[in-house]
């Protein structure tokens, strides 16, 4: 079973790009965090909704 939050480590190996790329997404608002006491997580679902985003607005380019 794949856990449902991620650290910005494990987000950023699922979207194949830095870390530090996954916080600037964050700190720019386009995904969204969970706070869990001090750890700061990236909920699965949220990290699926932003690629599919992605994917829709790249769509729309090339029609």
């Amino acid at each position: 079973m794949e856990p449902s939050l991620l650290n910005y480590n494990e987000a950023a190996a699922e979207l194949g790009i830095a870390r530090r790329s996954v916080e600037r997404l964050v700190e720019a608002g386009s995904l969204p965090r969970v706070r869990i006491g001090a750890a700061v997580r990236i909920r699965r679902q949220d990290l699926d909704d932003y690629v599919d985003a992605l994917g829709g607005a790249s769509e729309a380019r090339s029609a």
